[in-house]
C-alpha cells in the first residue's frame, strides 16, 4: 500500500512540474523559455529520476552505486615487481584482513576489488600496472564508517608493502617488488586519514 502511495505522489508530482514547464514550450515543441531555472528536457528528466528515487526508497533491493566516480586513493611507483607473486601474496592478505565487513574479488584484468558490505556505499580497487601499483574509489558517496574502515584497510596495506619491501629474510632475487624511493609508502599514507 505504501509503495502505491508513494508511486502515486511521484507521478502526481512529476506531472505538475511538466505541466508548468510545457506551458513556457513553443509551438515547434522545443523549449523557448526556461521555468525555475529549468529547461522543458530538463524536467522531463527530473520527472523520470524523480519517480526513480522515490521508488527506490521503498524497495528491498540493494543500493547501486556510479560506478563511473573513482578517487584516486594510493599510488606506489616502482622500479620493478614480479606481478604474480605480488598480487597473489596481496589478494591473500586482503582477504585475511577483510572481515565480514569487506567481500574481496580478483577480476578478470588482476585487479583485485574490495566490496563494502555494511552500507555499500563505496569500494576498493587495487590495480597492478608494469611501474605502480594504483588504488582507486569507487562510489561518489561514501558514509563516514566506509571511510574508517577504509583507511585502516589501506593502512594495513600499506604495512604490507612495506614488510615486502624491507627485505627482512628474503634476498634481494626473491623480493616480489622494489620500490622507485624508499619514501613512497609514508608519502601515500600521508594522505589517508588518520588510523584509528
Amino acid at each position: 500500500m505504501q509503495k502505491h502511495f508513494c508511486a502515486l505522489f511521484a507521478i502526481i508530482v512529476a506531472n505538475l512540474l511538466a505541466r508548468r514547464a510545457t506551458a513556457f514550450v513553443g509551438n515547434n515543441g522545443m523549449s523557448t523559455h526556461t521555468f525555475s531555472g529549468l529547461s522543458y528536457s530538463s524536467v522531463k528528466s527530473l520527472k523520470a529520476n524523480l519517480f526513480d528515487d522515490l521508488m527506490s526508497m521503498f524497495s528491498n533491493e540493494p543500493k547501486s552505486m556510479d560506478i563511473d566516480e573513482s578517487k584516486r586513493m594510493i599510488t606506489i611507483p616502482v622500479n620493478s615487481m614480479k606481478l604474480g607473486g605480488l598480487r597473489f601474496a596481496l589478494g591473500l592478505h586482503l582477504m585475511g584482513a577483510q572481515g565480514k565487513k569487506w567481500k574481496t574479488k580478483q577480476a578478470d584484468d588482476g585487479v583485485i576489488d574490495m566490496f563494502y558490505m555494511l552500507d555499500e556505499t563505496g569500494s576498493l580497487a587495487f590495480t597492478f600496472q608494469d611501474r605502480v601499483l594504483i588504488v582507486d574509489r569507487w562510489g561518489p558517496f561514501p558514509s563516514k564508517k566506509y571511510l574508517e574502515d577504509e583507511s585502516q584497510v589501506l593502512h594495513e596495506f600499506l604495512d604490507e608493502l612495506a614488510v615486502m619491501t624491507t627485505g627482512d629474510g628474503i634476498s634481494e632475487e626473491d623480493m616480489l617488488l622494489e620500490l622507485k624511493d624508499n619514501d613512497v609508502i609514508e608519502q601515500a599514507r600521508d594522505q589517508l586519514l588518520p588510523r584509528k
